[in-house]
């Protein structure tokens, strides 16, 4: 799943881009729906926990809430909000 909001020129740019930062492609792996363990850096690289703060960063970000925490994986749909006044 791409960001609408980035665009696709940006989308495309970090998948051809070997220079990409570690954040900004941790931000991508949430939108291409990979999960935390995805993360391609030792945990002895400093790149690692950049990655792992740009793939938060993301899911903080997703108004749709497509990252359960309870079952450790991504919703099939939204979640659904319920008001309490209607």
């Amino acid at each position: 799943m791409q960001d609408p909001d980035i665009g696709d020129d940006f989308n495309q740019s970090l998948k051809n881009n070997n220079q990409a930062l570690p954040f900004d492609l941790g931000a991508q792996a949430y939108h291409d729906r990979k999960m935390p363990e995805a993360n391609p850096y030792d945990e002895s690289d400093w790149r690692n926990e950049e990655w792992w703060k740009g793939w938060s960063c993301a899911e903080e970000g997703d108004s749709l809430q497509m990252f359960d925490h309870v079952v450790h994986a991504f919703r099939d749909s939204p979640l659904e909000k319920s008001h309490p006044w209607g």
